[in-house]
């Protein structure tokens, strides 16, 4: 984790540099680098009015709404500290002697005022949620009965949903349960799946169609998932029942945060690393939690999806383009061998 911090370190200067003076994100995400749980103070720069106290846990990150300029404060070996802040930032709690804790700062943009506009510098509650209705389909390769897998797959879904609203205000709901029949030859490669699947599934009545085929990996294809990017209207999963429940759900969790514009990160404990088939969902205790930069990120589209619940991510508004770039940039320059940050910036139109 500290080589990781260190290169998340040098990159402050140049994200803090590029970020645009025309966008600003309603929250600021703090990210804890501690090995045990921070009880946060976020309150208005001018107000003592509408204060949050949320605790962010051990190794994960949090958005918390802001409008402007705040105060965040936190205990370090017994007192209090306090810290300027302001929506946009994207933040990281770490110790720097024992108990001793201190605020960093990966990447801030400077508040802006447009015209005829001013910023309330004020901290509001966590909206309600964004929902996005799901259609999810099982092949014909599923040995469980339809009710069975429904009751699974929603209890799933569920617990999916519950993390990512804690992390960018978004659920998934399922509106709808249906079995396709997958191509055999086909299906053992995830990408031509992916393709027939696309074909033959309508997604409505819901926004996003999530397949899950029970047909078995090839030596040559281990994917356990296949999109064309964010905001796609088709997903699909390999569900293999030689994993735990929990390692299910986090691949859930990892394929709707693609959706949600999440790219993969060089931080091994953030469950959009790149490779999951590392057994830590195995490890007792283990907690799904997201790096601070594809949390910002999936903020973002979020906050896209509130005004039109049916974008494409190549519309996203200017600002949320700016914004979503310079994180896409630094997310693949820290892991040069990992292409999806550099495929979501071509599908913004930066070649």
């Amino acid at each position: 984790m500290m080589d990781t911090m260190r290169r998340l370190a040098s990159l402050t200067l140049v994200f803090v540099a590029a970020m645009s003076a025309d966008a600003r994100a309603s929250v600021l995400v703090v990210s804890n680098r501690t090995e045990k749980p921070v009880a946060l103070r976020l309150a208005s720069l001018t107000s003592a009015a509408g204060q949050l106290t949320p605790t962010v846990d051990a190794g994960d990150s949090l958005p918390l709404p802001l409008d402007g300029i705040g105060r965040l404060g936190f205990m370090s070996a017994g007192n209090p500290k306090t810290y300027r802040v302001q929506s946009g930032g994207v933040y990281y709690l770490h110790e720097v002697d024992e108990n001793q804790l201190e605020l960093g700062r990966i990447g801030l943009s400077t508040p802006v005022v447009r015209k005829g506009e001013k910023s309330s510098n004020t901290v509001g509650q966590p909206p309600d949620a964004v929902v996005v209705p799901v259609k999810v389909l099982y092949d014909d390769a599923e040995v469980a009965t339809h009710a069975r897998w429904e009751a699974r797959i929603r209890e799933r879904f569920e617990h999916a949903s519950a993390i990512l609203r804690k992390h960018c205000f978004v659920e998934f709901h399922v509106v709808a349960v249906d079995r396709w029949k997958s191509d055999e030859p086909r299906a053992t490669s995830l990408g031509a799946a992916l393709k027939e699947f696309e074909q033959v599934v309508d997604p409505a009545p819901g926004h996003l169609a999530i397949g899950f085929t029970g047909r078995q990996a090839t030596q040559f294809d281990r994917a356990f998932s296949g999109a064309r990017g964010p905001l796609h209207s088709h997903l699909l999963l390999r569900e293999s029942h030689e994993k735990t429940d929990h390692e299910q759900l986090e691949q859930l969790v990892h394929a709707l945060a693609h959706y949600l514009g999440a790219a993969h990160s060089p931080e091994n404990h953030s469950v959009m690393r790149t490779k999951l088939n590392d057994h830590q969902a195995r490890s007792a205790g283990h907690r799904i939690v997201f790096d601070p930069l594809n949390t910002m990120a999936m903020c973002l589209v979020s906050e896209e999806l509130r005004g039109d619940p049916r974008l494409h991510f190549g519309d996203v508004s200017a600002a949320a383009r700016d914004e979503l770039q310079r994180i896409y940039v630094e997310l693949a320059r820290l892991d040069r061998r990992d292409k999806t940050a550099a495929a979501y910036l071509r599908r913004l139109g930066q070649n």
